[in-house]
């Protein structure tokens, strides 16, 4: 995916389609949940083997991730 100029975006809909306007690709990850020291954390790692490296994983603590069917 190249980078959009600001025609791009400003071309782009208020609700783009994150496919089809913005051209991301779709990924399987496995989220695991962790407590560590009385917080709540939760792990992203991505399910493709080319993938695993030490860049390939998301932390985000509880108020970090949101269901974005319910929030959109």
């Amino acid at each position: 995916m190249s980078p959009m100029s600001m025609d791009d975006w400003e071309r782009v809909t208020p609700d783009p389609d994150p496919i089809a306007d913005l051209g991301y690709a779709v990924g399987e990850w496995t989220v695991s949940e962790t407590d560590r020291f009385g917080h709540r954390h939760r792990v992203f790692v991505s399910n493709h083997d080319d993938d695993h490296d030490r860049e390939a994983f998301i932390i985000a603590d509880e108020t970090g991730v949101i269901d974005p069917v319910s929030n959109r």
